[in-house]
């Protein structure tokens, strides 16, 4: 019984952090955001962090942000008539700084998908 308790309050612990972890996604996906400052956000270790976010998402962290973004990204080009450079910039994927995302050849190719 004891053990059983243990098993679901690490559990319940989990679920909670990997929320966390991406309800900090939703408001920050427009910055910089990288693993290392989401772990010290969730207060892991980096290296534990990535593993961690695979195990409870389903998905790598960049894969996860990307995806955010191409979501927000998608519902500006059509609710908006900003050029797909101003949204990929708005959105956190920047061609000046390659680490941050794809930039607009990245949206243009999932835009055609």
């Amino acid at each position: 019984a004891y053990m059983e308790c243990v098993r679901t309050a690490v559990v319940s612990s989990e679920k909670q952090d990997i929320r966390k972890a991406k309800d900090y996604i939703e408001k920050h996906y427009r910055e910089n955001l990288t693993l290392g400052v989401l772990a010290e956000k969730i207060h892991m270790n980096p290296y534990y962090f990535s593993s961690f976010f695979k195990k409870n998402a389903g998905e790598n962290f960049k894969d996860y942000l990307n995806r955010v973004r191409l979501q927000h990204a998608v519902a500006l080009l059509v609710s908006t008539d900003k050029k797909a450079y101003e949204i990929a910039d708005e959105v956190g994927f920047s061609e000046k700084d390659p680490e941050r995302g794809y930039g607009t050849g990245y949206l243009k190719s999932a835009g055609k998908s």
